[in-house]
């Protein structure tokens, strides 16, 4: 196997392309919050990747023996620890810088820049799909809300109609049953003030027939005294003349 063989066959490429693919992902779920520095690093990926099909006397199988285990760190900390592959760590150079550092002598094929654009295509677009799956999921919960909402509301108006009627029932009950108290009431009220006219003019005949009685008795009795009297009178003017003539 020749060494140019030996050079595409090497496991950097296969490794570099996955994880690009997975820092892809990461950025897609991302979406617009994504740094400037991830981008970065997919370049320098594809960078890597783009030298696959372009072997160079210069590039060593020991030197991409190195770049290749900078690649697995890389790959370790996606996609949760995305932040330390540009953090330094106990005075060394962040994974990123020591990748980079690795291949800036790396000569760049036109397949590498190419490869590179076609992975910020690739990236941008994800990222539009994402942004869509997000609007799309947005547009559904605020359709469910509305509807939702259109039901509680709906819900309300009729319960709030449903207990209006039954206080306009109660209300109309209530003041049926005042008006039904009120008109016995009056109707007892006009029984009493009949009975009591009645009695009234009973008591009233009774008065004027005693009255009656009364003065038909004193005019009786008048009459009575005054011919006892005359009599009285009669009586005693004859026995004083007699008195009189006998002396």
């Amino acid at each position: 196997m020749t060494w140019d063989d030996t050079y595409r066959d090497h496991e950097i490429w296969q490794n570099a392309k996955i994880a690009n693919e997975e820092l892809a992902t990461t950025i897609a779920q991302q979406e617009s919050q994504a740094a400037d520095e991830s981008f970065q690093l997919q370049a320098l990926l594809s960078h890597v990747e783009g030298c696959s099909d372009s072997p160079h006397p210069s590039i060593s199988q020991a030197h991409l023996d190195q770049v290749n285990t900078t690649v697995s760190q890389i790959r370790n900390l996606l996609p949760d620890r995305l932040d330390a592959v540009f953090t330094r760590s106990g005075g060394q150079l962040s994974p990123f810088l020591s990748l980079a550092q690795a291949v800036r002598s790396w000569p760049a094929p036109g397949g590498s820049r190419l490869n590179g654009l076609g992975k910020r295509a690739d990236a941008v677009e994800q990222t539009f799909l994402a942004l869509d799956r997000q609007i799309s999921t947005r547009l559904e919960e605020l359709e469910h809300e509305l509807t939702k909402s259109n039901e509680e509301t709906t819900h309300l108006l009729v319960q709030h109609k449903a207990d209006t009627n039954e206080a306009a029932k109660a209300a109309t009950f209530d003041l049926n049953q005042k008006m039904a108290t009120i008109a016995a009431e009056l109707e007892r009220i006009k029984k009493d003030a009949a009975a009591a006219e009645a009695t009234t003019e009973n008591q009233k005949a009774r008065l004027d027939e005693a009255l009656n009685t009364h003065q038909e008795r004193f005019s009786e009795l008048q009459e009575q005294r005054t011919a006892n009297w005359n009599n009285f009178l009669s009586e005693n003017r004859l026995f004083a003349f007699k008195g009189v003539g006998g002396v």
